[in-house]
């Protein structure tokens, strides 16, 4: 027996209703998904652009990495040499070696560490652009980042797989990018003793965690007080009221978008 029409109609409205539901849902989880990518992206640069200072300053302002890109669009490689990941490793925090898992085959792990690398854009999942005339400067040459300028770019997302910028912001296509730039830290005994006793708080917190869980990169930090430490003795100018004050230049980092039209092409 055929059903009425007005039941066949809300039966409709009901399927109709839930399609809407679906679809928005389905958009909702992909704008989630969106803002995660893209958090993730401006976290991983930043990340790339401190270890690149770090690197800088435990090789005493002499160079840049000479770090290699990877043919434009290829597939991660963990193992490619002269990589971002091959250089810097050390100085990103979080960015552990994984191990296989036992029954885990080979795809798997390879998702797995593609999802944790830091090296990696988790919106196209190619490999963070390098700039190559990073080669050109001293560190210590550099402009200075200020309000108005940013210094020069250290890393950039790569164009997707169909030659697209991959965010997007005030209306335009563009990548987010990390810049370095100098600054000028000026340090007194004071400050060199708050130094120290923020290391030794943040050792205490630390005490009996596994390295690979640290909140800080210890290792750093000491060397970094030691050295600080050290240059305020040797170099440190005597200011009018007699007490001794160090004049140290550093990089700083700094993460921003710019739009495609913006952004240098090698």
């Amino acid at each position: 027996m055929p059903r009425p029409k007005h039941i066949r109609r809300s039966i409709a409205v009901i399927i109709l209703v839930l399609i809407v539901v679906a679809i928005g849902l389905n958009l909702d989880r992909m704008a989630i998904r969106s803002n995660l990518d893209e958090q993730q992206c401006r976290l991983r640069l930043r990340r790339l652009g401190i270890a690149v200072n770090m690197w800088v300053m435990d090789r005493g302002f002499e160079r840049f990495p000479n770090i290699a890109n990877p043919q434009p669009g290829a597939a991660f490689d963990p193992q490619r040499p002269a990589s971002a990941r091959a250089f810097l490793h050390p100085y990103l925090r979080g960015d552990i070696f994984l191990r296989q898992r036992e029954n885990e085959d080979r795809e798997a792990f390879q998702e797995r560490q593609l999802r944790q690398e830091m090296t990696v854009d988790p919106r196209t999942d190619l490999e963070f652009w390098y700039n190559p005339q990073l080669a050109q400067f001293r560190p210590d040459e550099i402009p200075a980042l200020t309000d108005d300028q940013d210094g020069v770019w250290y890393f950039r997302s790569q164009r997707d797989n169909e030659g697209q910028w991959p965010y997007r912001r005030a209306g335009s296509d563009g990548s987010w990018m990390v810049y370095g730039g100098t600054i000028r830290q000026q340090y007194s005994q004071a400050d060199i003793n708050d130094l120290r006793q923020r290391l030794n708080e943040i050792e205490r917190r630390n005490q009996g965690v596994p390295e690979a869980q640290w909140s800080h990169d210890l290792h750093y930090l000491r060397r970094e007080v030691d050295r600080i430490e050290q240059a305020h003795r040797t170099y440190g100018e005597l200011s009018p009221d007699g007490s001794r004050v160090l004049i140290k230049m550093a990089l700083e980092e700094r993460v921003r978008f710019t739009p495609g039209d913006q952004i240098p092409q090698w």
